[in-house]
Formats: C-alpha cells, sequence, structure tokens
C-alpha cells in the first residue's frame, strides 16, 4: 500500500514513515496542508494519515476538499490525546474513515491503520473503536 502521511510534527511523520516502511509499505510525508492537494495530483494514495490539529490548514477543515480530489480515499486521522467527541465525529461525518490516536506505539498505530482501511466508518457512524 501507498500512503500519504500529513502531520506537522516531522518526527511523528518520520516514525510513522519508518515502521510502514518496515511493514512493506510506501510512504510520502509531508508536514502541512498546502502540501496535500500537489501530492494528490501526482500519486495514487491507498490512504491518508491525517493529523487533525495543524497550524495553517486543520484537518477537519481539510477533508471535504480532500473528498473532492480523491472521494474513494481512505483519510484515518491521526490525533493527540483531548480531541473531543464532538470533534471526532465532525471528522468522521466530514469524510474520515476512522482515527487513532498519537499515544499508541506504532504497532498499534498499524493495526488500527489498517482495521479503519478494511472497516471504514459508515454514515458518520464508527463501526470501531481504538483507544
Amino acid at each position: 500500500m501507498y500512503f500519504l502521511i500529513v502531520d506537522d510534527d516531522p518526527r511523528l511523520g518520520q516514525l510513522l514513515d519508518f515502521y510502514l516502511r518496515t511493514m512493506g509499505h510506501e510512504c510520502d510525508v509531508i508536514s502541512n496542508a498546502i502540501e496535500v492537494e500537489p501530492c494528490l495530483h501526482h500519486q495514487f494514495y491507498d490512504a491518508m494519515i491525517l493529523d487533525l490539529m495543524m497550524p495553517q490548514i486543520n484537518g477537519l477543515t481539510l477533508i471535504p476538499a480532500i473528498k473532492i480530489i480523491a472521494p474513494e480515499l481512505p483519510i484515518i486521522i491521526f490525533t493527540a490525546a483531548g480531541i473531543n467527541d464532538d470533534m471526532m465525529r465532525a471528522a468522521l461525518s466530514a469524510g474520515a474513515s476512522g482515527y487513532v490516536s498519537k499515544t499508541l506505539g506504532p504497532g498499534d498505530v498499524y493495526i488500527a491503520v489498517m482495521r479503519a482501511i478494511s472497516n471504514p466508518v459508515q454514515n458518520g457512524k464508527k463501526t470501531w473503536s481504538i483507544p
């Protein structure tokens, strides 16, 4: 699978990149939302891992624009602890396929991402949960 990782913390993006590559996947890592559109126009991705809280354009605002360019692209929200349920519901309603906490280890993130891709949210309601 080919992943696009979007996170304003380059260390987290590189950690996910390293782990996904060790699992046999390819990745592009970008650190801001402005780079998303050009990436989607130049490369096909199997899934996107998107930070919800970024400085210039937050992930919640970005999801509808992503869905216009790549409507079938699974978007997994990668979020810090403390994000409230209303925000997660809004992300899922906007088109996110699922979400996973940044507090999990890379192996748990990988499992959660694969679960989100294989069992996406339907009609804004999550069909699975990851602590």
